[in-house]
């Protein structure tokens, strides 16, 4: 067997695995303005409910970007998308195994090698693979934002703790509303890793069945006439 054949084969082979290398994405959300003290005048609020209604409108800025960061690897159009850099890297390999597999052509192998060239390519494996990201794209997303919420860690600082008779009454008027999102913001953002991931493994395990029907197992059941006809070649060549 050529050495080139050896190659192309082994190459074929490793060609399953190809998505595992895709580099996983990160959601960072913004740590700015994401929690008000309680103990603090000009940082506190004067009531409980004017603290949650700033807690929440905070908390739904950061589960838009959340969603918004998670959209741009789940949109199959997105330029940096899960997807597009499956099909980037699947689209380089496949044009490595084509330079690999011309290294085997000769005046007798030639049209089995033009046969072998044209199954390497990612048409078809794409285009049922955006049918199963649809599904997918469904199936593994953020939670709802009433979840995140519920999460939503608040505190009060109320100076009468410590007085009594008129001057509690009066240290009263002084309590102040705070909160803490930066919990939250990591449960965010760990669930969105968490999402991603799942999606990304789920993807790539339906791009390795695809991968071994529309191109390994076809590819495979031409090799052995591609032997011989190599075989039959270096014959012709001998003296």
């Amino acid at each position: 067997m050529s050495n080139e054949l050896i190659k192309f084969e082994k190459s074929i082979n490793g060609l399953r695995s190809c998505a595992s290398t895709v580099t996983f994405p990160h959601i960072s959300l913004p740590r700015e303005r994401y929690s008000r003290l309680a103990c603090i005048w000009d940082e506190s609020l004067p009531t409980k409910a004017a603290t949650e209604r700033d807690a929440e409108k905070r908390l739904c800025e950061l589960y838009q970007t959340a969603v918004e960061q998670m959209d741009a690897y789940l949109d199959i159009q997105a330029p940096n998308s899960i997807f597009v850099s499956f099909q980037s890297h699947l689209n380089k390999r496949l044009s490595e195994l084509r330079e690999s597999l011309a290294a085997c052509r000769t005046e007798r192998s030639a049209p089995v090698v033009a046969q072998l060239q044209e199954l390497l390519v990612s048409e078809h494996i794409c285009q049922e693979l955006r049918e199963i990201h649809r599904g997918l794209k469904q199936k593994y997303s953020l939670k709802k934002e009433r979840d995140y919420a519920a999460q939503i860690a608040y505190e009060k600082h109320d100076p009468s703790v410590f007085e009594e008779g008129l001057t509690w009454l009066v240290a009263k008027v002084f309590c102040r509303y705070g909160y803490d999102l930066f919990p939250v913001i990591l449960n965010m953002e760990e669930d969105a890793a968490k999402q991603l991931r799942a999606y990304q493994a789920a993807l790539h395990a339906q791009a390795a069945i695809l991968i071994d029907n529309h191109i390994i197992t076809p590819v495979q059941k031409k090799l052995p006439i591609l032997r011989v006809l190599l075989r039959d070649s270096r014959t012709e060549r001998r003296p």
